[in-house]
């Protein structure tokens, strides 16, 4: 059970595509729509130290800038 989880966790992070000192840019697929950008911008903004969020439907890649006084790199696995 542990190994699964671990796996998940681990597939999950691959989705991250870049990481800078407070940002993350994470691969987003499926998103096709301004509605679909719109919600993610709103679900992720909600989460507290999230100082910015741009999804970018084009590129298919969501811009997440954060407070690392607040939060960590590792919130980006609740949200891929």
């Amino acid at each position: 059970m542990e190994d699964n989880r671990q796996d998940s966790q681990k597939e999950k992070i691959k989705n991250i595509e870049k990481m800078e000192k407070n940002r993350i840019i994470v691969s987003v697929r499926g998103m096709s729509c301004v509605t679909c950008a719109s919600a993610i911008e709103k679900r992720v903004k909600k989460l507290k130290g999230v100082d910015d969020v741009n999804a970018a439907i084009m590129l298919d890649k969501v811009f997440i800038d954060y407070n690392p006084k607040l939060i960590g790199w590792k919130f980006a696995i609740c949200i891929t």
